[in-house]
């Protein structure tokens, strides 16, 4: 019977001396370390000379046993065959420690790591095996074989279910077969330290482990490849295949598969690594794990994939991604919902989300707002009401709208709702004036595309289904079929600007010129007049649902107020220019741009306490951390130019449940 033997005597030997060698590098420095190999030669030596003397050794060896290639099937009367032990030191000076512990755990590990290009010698990537034999006679030789066919008798002779592995994971197989694997997501450390020692015993990992190896090498080699020479045919092949091999795994598989794969192999045998991206203190592996709700990452995550629902695996992905690459909430997570850019960085909206009592289970978008004050009180009745919306694109400007003309209407004050589509009626012979509220949504009959589509019905007799889109010019093209017939509503955003966005109403590409659009979103967030103090913004919202109000003076009594109840949250208004003024500088004496803005947190560093803010231009996924004086400096600027030298800073809180 043939005999493998995979694990030499001085395995654990050599692994002592290069480790007692690194010690007294470490304590005592190189000289000293010197001077002890002059004195114990073969004992203790310099881990650089150890290191020199196994290549020179390699060397040797495989340009010696090279001169009498062998193929395994050829050796007659084989007795016994295993590595040769120069060929394993070699591996363990140039492979990675984490591979080197994992091929401890098992020989057929050990084969599967080199299958899988994961252990090194001195030449780089294993392509050939050198082994000692002996044969039936007693004869023993030493000899090359290619790394495939080594492989092949070892699977067949010592781990048979091998081969079947190796096929699961070949190009082919390689999609279905991760489908069928669990990637775990660990929620506590225990949990964490548990599935890595899984990970270490589990036959799939060096196969698991191929794929961001491919990658990283992939990344390398597409810089080198730019550095080298046309003429240099052999390199230029070499590194383009492996950019090929890199191209593949990234088209099919997905970015949190790659992301826990990558984390997996480079933390194989560093608990702390591995488990650092699961259990750190950031809101994205909190909503991963369940620890928070998960609209704190879905809105931001469906934006940035373009997609109307996310899976818990592409929540992971988004998760991965935020955590590892800061810079990328930047301009990125809002998508189609237009706000104000650049956002603050991922690290610093996790922070700001941490400490978060704001509920924001929807998605606004600010600038398609005429006004800035409705999309502030469209966030606060959010609050209040523990709104939960499926918000899209094509939907979320009517949802702010909508949200305040029912503020109004719940008022009783639907004359104070100022946007009207005004036509000839020919039925009653005179000019009428419907209410409309801004944006499409089938489910409104208020809404802006189903009025039109009713006074299309009333003055042109359509069907009383026709439906009408709002739609940017940008996006319409007549000379597409689909936009040959029907409603569109169509609007150019490079026209509007804050208070007014200009439209044209067509019908089979016909313009209708006799429905004209009237009136303008201005409104009092806080009080301007005493006479018309009742209209103002901050009073309906009062009024409308029962708010206790809490003027807030000074930094003592913000943060005294957001600690009372987790539910308490401040709003304001101050000048933009002294809110963000790395953003909004100001170009002359007393300039002020009034901005609303909601508070809902803090954060302390060190002597600094900054707010965590939501500017009503923000995303409202994407909270800004404010200092508390920029704050302070730009409700003084305000109050100074408003009409009744009023203070713009409360605290809003339900009476409901009020403990006082």
């Amino acid at each position: 019977m043939l005999k493998l033997k995979m694990w030499p005597r001085y395995w654990p030997s050599l692994f002592f001396k290069s480790f007692l060698v690194l010690i007294i590098f470490s304590c005592f420095g190189k000289a000293y370390a010197n001077k002890l190999s002059t004195k114990q030669p073969g004992v203790i030596e310099s881990l650089e000379l150890l290191v020199e003397l196994q290549k020179k050794q390699y060397k040797l060896l495989n340009s010696k046993v090279r001169r009498n290639p062998k193929v395994l099937s050829n050796i007659s009367k084989l007795k016994e065959i295993h590595l040769h032990p120069f060929f394993m030191r070699s591996i363990l000076f140039n492979s990675d420690e984490k591979y080197l512990n994992l091929a401890k755990k098992n020989k057929c590990l050990f084969y599967s790591l080199i299958e899988n290009d994961l252990l090194k010698t001195a030449e780089g990537r294993i392509q050939n095996v050198i082994v000692n034999f002996t044969t039936t006679d007693g004869k023993k030789e030493s000899a090359v074989l290619t790394k495939n066919d080594f492989i092949k008798q070892v699977y067949k002779l010592e781990c048979p279910n091998k081969k079947e592995t190796s096929l699961l994971f070949d190009n082919e197989n390689l999609v279905s077969t991760l489908k069928k694997i669990t990637l775990p997501v660990p929620q506590t450390k225990n949990d964490c330290e548990t599935i890595l020692e899984d990970w270490q015993r589990n036959p799939y990992t060096p196969y698991l482990c191929r794929i961001p190896e491919a990658l990283r090498l992939s990344d390398i080699a597409r810089k080198k490849l730019q550095r080298t020479g046309n003429t240099d045919f052999s390199k230029r092949r070499y590194y383009v295949e492996l950019i090929r091999k890199g191209e593949f795994f990234k088209k099919k598989i997905p970015y949190f598969e790659r992301s826990y794969l990558n984390n997996l192999c480079y933390g194989l045998s560093n608990k702390e690594k591995f488990c650092q991206p699961y259990i750190s203190d950031d809101i994205w592996s909190k909503v991963v794990s369940g620890e928070f709700p998960d609209y704190l990452l879905a809105p931001k995550c469906k934006a940035a994939m373009n997609k109307e629902e996310v899976t818990k695996a592409q929540l992971n992905s988004c998760a991965s991604k935020f955590k590892s690459e800061p810079k990328y909430c930047i301009n990125k997570g809002k998508g189609d919902f237009r706000s104000f850019s650049p956002m603050p960085h991922c690290d610093s909206i996790s922070d700001s989300l941490m400490v978060s009592q704001l509920e924001t289970n929807y998605h606004d978008c600010p600038a398609y707002i005429d006004n800035e004050g409705m999309v502030n009180v469209h966030r606060i009745i959010n609050h209040l009401k523990g709104a939960k919306v499926n918000s899209t694109p094509t939907t979320c400007v009517n949802e702010t709208n909508q949200n305040f003309a029912n503020l109004l209407f719940d008022f009783n004050y639907e004359k104070g709702w100022p946007l009207k589509l005004c036509y000839m009626d020919k039925i009653e012979d005179k000019e009428r004036c419907d209410s409309y509220i801004p944006g499409n949504n089938e489910l409104d009959k208020m809404s802006e595309s189903n009025v039109v589509a009713n006074i299309l019905h009333r003055t042109r007799g359509l069907p009383s289904n026709t439906k009408c889109e709002i739609i940017s010019k940008r996006k319409f093209n007549p000379n597409f079929l689909k936009y040959k017939t029907g409603c569109y509503i169509v609007y150019n955003p490079e026209e509007c600007t804050v208070q007014q966005c200009p439209k044209r109403i067509l019908f089979n590409l016909r313009e209708i010129e006799d429905v004209k659009y009237v009136g303008k979103q201005e409104f009092d967030y806080f009080p301007t007049d005493f006479k018309k103090e009742k209209f103002s913004l901050a009073n309906i919202l009062k009024e409308t649902f029962k708010l206790k109000d809490s003027k807030i003076r000074n930094f003592t009594e913000l943060i005294y107020f957001l600690d009372r109840k987790p539910a308490n949250i401040v709003h304001g208004i101050g000048c933009a220019e002294d809110i963000i003024p790395h953003f909004l500088s100001k170009k002359s004496f007393n300039q002020c741009t009034p901005l609303p803005f909601i508070i809902d947190g803090y954060l302390k560093e060190g002597s600094q306490v900054k707010m965590v803010t939501r500017l009503a231009i923000d995303d409202i996924h994407s909270p800004r951390q404010i200092p508390w004086n920029f704050i302070f400096n730009s409700i003084a600027s305000y109050k100074i130019l408003h009409p009744l030298d009023t203070w713009t800073l409360y605290g809003i809180q339900q009476r409901k449940g009020d403990s006082e």
